[in-house]
């Protein structure tokens, strides 16, 4: 694979992943967004940091989070592109309406705290590191208690 040193077609590729695949706003249609996550994950795609392991989970991954969450919005807070690496800081608010990772639905509006670092090749994302805030995620639910409420020592 070549490798893509466009840092400004590489930031437009990492945006357009997130407002078309993830993102409520822009594309509402599942089989539409299947597609373009087709296009823009190679096929050797890899995750680290999250449930699954591969462009199938990341596409399975996708579908339940927007059935979990069907008015979730994605903001990007940062977009930052060095060579082949992309880095995306996003902030996402949406209402937990289905199951989530085994979570029943909680009808509380969750926010979504996340980075994730790509890496493009041949114009396609061919690696995700996830990096989210689960235990955020949980409080809002209520399924966990709020940070203040947690022992001050963890070990």
């Amino acid at each position: 694979m070549a490798v893509t040193h466009d840092t400004h077609a590489n930031k437009a590729l990492v945006r357009r992943y997130i407002e078309e695949v993830w993102d409520h706003q822009k594309n509402h249609n599942m089989v539409s967004k299947m597609a373009v996550a087709d296009e823009l994950l190679h096929d050797s795609f890899r995750v680290k940091g999250a449930p699954y392991r591969d462009k199938a989970g990341e596409k399975d991954f996708v579908q339940k989070h927007h059935h979990a969450y069907p008015d979730m919005t994605f903001t990007i807070t940062h977009l930052i592109a060095e060579g082949d690496t992309v880095s995306v800081q996003i902030h996402g608010k949406g209402t937990h309406k289905g199951v989530w990772m085994g979570i029943p639905p909680t009808n509380k509006v969750v926010n979504v705290h996340g980075h994730v670092q790509f890496t493009v090749k041949d114009n396609k994302l061919t690696e995700a590191i996830h990096n989210v805030d689960v235990a955020g995620i949980r409080m809002d639910m209520g399924v966990m208690p709020p940070t203040e409420q947690l022992p001050r020592r963890m070990y």
